[in-house]
């Protein structure tokens, strides 16, 4: 479970190397909930739904907080495309 509170400094990463963006984490949000919704499911200890429903609340959030670290430090395209003289 730990390793779902890595998500935003991945995700902080993968924007800078210019891999994902803001838009990338938008447009797949169904696939992300699918997933999380599918991991919650599993790392949870009991087959209680309760416990379940809160996992996938914190990571739907630390999702958005990865949303908001994409757009916020994406490397802008021009930077990354050269300079044509």
């Amino acid at each position: 479970m730990g390793l779902v509170f890595e998500m935003p400094p991945v995700v902080f990463i993968l924007s800078r190397i210019g891999i994902i963006d803001g838009w990338f984490l938008v447009r797949n949000f169904g696939h992300a909930f699918l997933i999380l919704l599918v991991l919650s499911a599993v790392l949870t200890p009991s087959g209680d739904i309760g416990p379940t429903l809160a996992f996938l609340v914190v990571m739907l959030g630390l999702y958005a907080v990865s949303i908001f670290v994409a757009f916020a430090f994406a490397r802008n395209r021009r930077e990354s495309i050269p300079a044509q003289e």
